[in-house]
């Protein structure tokens, strides 16, 4: 929707042109300062998509689109009017609703075989907008006019704005709440019997919550016993908020904060929760370290 729309404004200039005296300058400028905040605005959707999810991020663009077109279509379209409608509020619309953001949402739902596949196909339903709605658009502008055209536009962003209320982002729920997170690893396949003793298997995990990134290394036997799990450890975390950056951080966790990344890797199919009773775990591993100070 958004990029379809966003695609056929040439197609309108000789109308804007003639009913809103509006100069090929004052366009051109629009469309550029549309394409150059379209890209200052994409970073900070990406932070609310993040910290808050998808579904908010691309609301929040397709209500800065809506209420461009809207104001554009009540009357707000000639001068610096034009300005801040078609390039102002359209741009910092097209900051979440164009490609990056729902590219970036529908990638944490697959697994690194299929992640390709499925942004392919995000990506291919906005070139589809680029390519039928210039057809429709010039039809309507021929039957129709202009401002019933830019109407349309409305009821079709409008939709935008309620199917967004549906994207979603992966969630986890531990306890009585529920937490968004990215992850990203190859998918996961039977370890294949090798001349060592051990692999290892290492994943990625983002968690909005307490805003960091952790590399976890799984531990299995790779001899007698294929795929038994001998346990998982944080091997770095990265805190987005401070910007520190913590090898083995096995006192820099909370215990809920465990819970969520056991939860994240069981959900993924890493381990089992029966793996766990005989496994070695970050708790237990603190646990091990303290008593050791204590003999000491």
């Amino acid at each position: 929707i958004a990029l379809g729309i966003r695609q056929t404004f040439g197609l309108f200039y000789f109308d804007f042109s003639t009913d809103l005296d509006i100069t090929i300058s004052q366009f051109g400028f629009a469309m550029g300062l549309q394409l150059f905040l379209w890209g200052a605005f994409s970073p900070l959707f990406g932070i609310i998509t993040d910290k808050y999810g998808g579904n908010i991020a691309i609301f929040l663009g397709f209500l800065f689109f809506l209420l461009g077109v809207l104001l554009f279509y009540s009357g707000f379209n000639t001068g610096i009017y034009f300005i801040y409608t078609i390039g102002v509020l359209i741009g910092v619309g097209l900051g979440s609703t164009a490609i990056g953001i729902p590219v970036s949402v529908v990638a944490k739902h697959f697994p690194a075989s299929k992640r390709t596949i499925a942004t392919g196909i995000v990506t291919c339903a906005g070139s589809f907008g680029y390519f039928v709605s210039p057809v429709l658009v010039k039809y309507s502008l021929n039957v129709t006019g202009w401002e019933n055209t830019i109407f349309y536009f409305c009821l079709l962003l409008g939709l935008g704005l309620l199917v967004a209320l549906f994207v979603s982002t992966p969630k986890i729920s531990v306890g009585e709440k529920t937490y968004d997170y990215g992850f990203c690893a190859p998918e996961f396949s039977t370890i294949p019997e090798t001349d060592f003793e051990q692999a290892v298997f290492q994943s990625g995990v983002w968690l909005p919550e307490w805003e960091r990134f952790y590399l976890i290394r799984c531990l299995y036997s790779s001899t007698n016993q294929k795929n038994r799990f001998l346990g998982w450890k944080v091997q770095l975390l990265k805190d987005i908020g401070n910007g520190k950056e913590l090898s083995h951080p096995i006192w820099a966790m909370n215990e809920i904060e465990e819970e969520v990344l056991e939860t994240v890797l069981m959900d993924k199919r890493i381990f089992s929760k029966e793996d766990l009773e005989q496994a070695n775990t970050p708790a237990i591993d603190r646990l091990r370290r303290k008593n050791f100070v204590k003999q000491r």
